[in-house]
């Protein structure tokens, strides 16, 4: 049975992959059960796009009954 995933998973797994792993794409994909072809078409997906790997922490605090989001660039 074919798993899905959404392209916000697919950009989690591909930074995982690139930052974190160590490992090789071939290894990497096998290791998690993905297509290598898949992985290389939304890493090309994600890399034509400038703000595809944008990494951002957010926070939430009160402000005088208004919702503030701040965001931390990494």
């Amino acid at each position: 049975m074919k798993t899905f995933r959404d392209p916000l998973q697919w950009q989690e797994l591909i930074l995982a992959q690139l930052q974190q792993s160590g490992l090789n794409i071939c290894t990497y994909c096998r290791k998690h059960k993905l297509s290598t072809s898949s992985f290389y078409a939304y890493k090309k997906r994600f890399a034509s796009t400038e703000s595809a790997f944008l990494c951002a922490n957010t926070s939430q605090c009160k402000v005088t009954d208004h919702k503030v989001t701040q965001l931390e660039l990494m």
